[in-house]
């Protein structure tokens, strides 16, 4: 089975660049950047049907250790044609990790190198990391805006995970309503069934069908709307269900938000 480290080298090998790479995760404008140990079809497998809408990006993060000396790459394997899917990846993303403690270092050296700039004389090495640091919390700022989104999107499924609990609260309240009601209704209809044999001598069959007639249609009705709660009851409980499980995917893809 492949890991995330194979599918990183025949990426690379595919695209013929060089360089260090990572493959990214991406889910509904949210990312998860994948360790060595990590295999992306079982990833995709635990995501059901989520995972039509999951994207793997590669990222180049520096240049390889050996780039600038010949080096050999090791041949890698043919795979399968399930996982030579990921060769359509051409994107290049850096990885989310500790975001918030990597922006305070990076503001700290950024302080530090202007103080150092506003003397007589800045060395040029000063001038080559300014501009790194500038780069990095260019991209840290787009990666914490990326978090933020994640952060809306999970409020949102649980404010209607939370609506969809109310409307089941609502739903079972009109039910018992309506139970009570059929209750009743199937009471008065045995108790005039009860007063129609009493007085059957002194009244035909056709005047007793008049008399239940009402009641019979009113209990009827009763019955329906039952049968329509019913129905919404166990649609908003799919719903419920669906909801809870796409909260739970994104609290396992993005534990650390």
């Amino acid at each position: 089975m492949m890991h995330e480290q194979d599918v990183v080298i025949a990426l690379a090998q595919a695209i013929g660049q060089t360089g260090r790479y990572i493959l990214i995760l991406k889910l509904r404008g949210n990312e998860r950047p994948l360790v060595a140990d990590d295999c992306p079809l079982q990833h995709l497998a635990k995501l059901g049907q989520l995972a039509q809408e999951v994207q793997f990006v590669l990222r180049r993060t520096g240049p390889s250790l050996s780039e600038d000396a010949p080096s050999s790459v090791k041949a890698v394997p043919s795979y399968s044609s399930k996982e030579e899917v990921f060769r359509q990846i051409l994107q290049q993303q850096k990885r989310l990790q500790d975001l918030e403690i990597q922006l305070q270092a990076l503001e700290k050296e950024t302080e530090v190198w202007e103080q150092e700039r506003s003397s007589a004389t800045v060395p040029s090495l000063n001038l080559h990391l300014a501009d790194e640091l500038e780069q990095r919390l260019r991209q840290n700022e787009a990666e914490l805006m990326h978090s933020e989104h994640w952060e809306e999107q999970l409020q949102a499924e649980m404010d209607r995970e939370q609506d969809l609990h109310r409307r089941l609260h609502q739903i079972h309240s009109v039910m018992n309503e309506h139970s009570y009601q059929i209750q009743e209704l199937q009471a008065r209809s045995a108790h005039v069934a009860q007063d129609i044999q009493l007085t059957a001598r002194r009244q035909t069959s056709q005047q007793q069908e008049e008399a239940l007639r009402p009641l019979r249609q009113e209990l009827h009705n009763r019955l329906q709307q039952g049968e329509e709660l019913e129905t919404t009851l166990s649609q908003t409980q799919r719903e419920l269900q669906a909801a809870e499980e796409i909260q739970q995917i994104f609290l396992w893809l993005f534990p650390n938000k």
